[in-house]
């Protein structure tokens, strides 16, 4: 790692990937974690939210796919700043899926925000964490050109 931008990115990513793990963690053992609990109906806001119609894509559990996402995000990242011989590859695959993760999050906001009308704390710090991510990387991939 040349700088502190690809440090901070390296960083986000194992942040995101251990906090999504927590979120495994949470779904295979349920509890409220550190969710806000609506006081009016004693059920949290997390699981609301997590058990809407928009908790799935594919069929897939959004907790699975997030823990997936931010797995592969890290590995393409560390391969594109090694000096394996596919890191340019890796770089281009990684800028593409952040590029996704960037939009999904956004979606996802956007739902809890104008559809669901609540929000699920552990939701928004992944979804912030990958807009953040994205961020650093479209500027590190602009600050290399």
């Amino acid at each position: 790692m040349k700088n502190k931008l690809s440090t901070l990115i390296v960083f986000l990513l194992a942040l995101l990937s251990a906090f999504s793990g927590y979120l495994v963690y949470q779904e295979i053992f349920p509890g409220e974690g550190f969710c806000i609990v609506n006081p009016q109906t004693g059920i949290s806001n997390c699981s609301i939210v997590q058990a809407s119609q928009y908790s799935t894509l594919l069929g897939i559990k959004l907790t699975y796919l997030g823990f997936a996402a931010s797995i592969t995000l890290l590995v393409l990242y560390l391969i594109s700043k090694s000096k394996h011989k596919q890191k340019n590859n890796s770089y281009k695959i990684y800028l593409l899926l952040v590029m996704i993760g960037l939009i999904l999050a956004v979606y996802f906001i956007s739902i809890q925000a104008f559809i669901l009308k609540i929000f699920c704390p552990n939701c928004m710090v992944f979804d912030s964490t990958m807009i953040l991510t994205a961020i650093l990387s479209i500027t590190e991939f602009f600050l290399k050109k």
